[in-house]
């Protein structure tokens, strides 16, 4: 009989035990379907599988939603999320997402591991391509160790423009390239 094969690996509840919760209050806490953890019960799998003997049936089996968590976790899908990516380029969410609604930063929609919600992710070297091609009036100053208004005036004074509107993106990008080179031509020139 099933429930006699799902009862067969739990251990009798104590009141020792802290954390615990039935199958389906699980399914919530721990993100993940009813079918994987009667998998890991059936398999013998869990190491915090108790049964109430004041329950019967399903309802007895009581598991632990950290343990789920972590054994029903998927694989990580390798890349950053918004956050990551806002918080390596110096920038705000905004920011971030009006690079990527206006095709400057590549990104796609992925899983998330842990909560399995789809979400918006920048992979890693996609953030590389983009920081070697583009650098940002904040980044540029503190790359160089001056203030960020001088870095403007320095750069509007030899007629370096932003690489995408400002207005739209939120802040001002620079072609790396066209801004440390005539940085470097200035700096050499005086």
């Amino acid at each position: 009989m099933f429930l006699d094969r799902l009862l067969a690996n739990t251990k009798l509840l104590t009141d020792q035990e802290h954390g615990l919760c039935s199958v389906p209050q699980a399914v919530r806490k721990a993100n993940c379907k009813a079918v994987e953890i009667l998998d890991l019960l059936l398999a013998g799998k869990l190491e915090r599988a108790f049964r109430d003997a004041n329950e019967r049936g399903y309802m007895a089996v009581l598991v632990d939603p950290d343990e789920l968590r972590e054994k029903t976790m998927l694989e990580d899908h390798g890349g950053l999320s918004l956050r990551e990516v806002e918080h390596q380029l110096g920038t705000k969410t905004q920011v971030v997402k009006a690079l990527i609604e206006h095709g400057y930063l590549p990104a796609r929609t992925a899983v998330n591991p842990i909560n399995r919600c789809p979400q918006t992710i920048v992979m890693p070297e996609d953030l590389a391509r983009f920081q070697r091609s583009y650098v940002s009036l904040m980044n540029l100053a503190k790359e160089r160790g001056e203030h960020f208004m001088r870095m403007k005036a320095r750069l509007e004074s030899v007629e370096i423009k932003p690489a995408f509107d400002p207005v739209i993106i939120g802040a001002r990008f620079y072609f790396r390239y066209a801004a440390e080179n005539t940085l470097i031509r200035i700096t050499h020139d005086r």
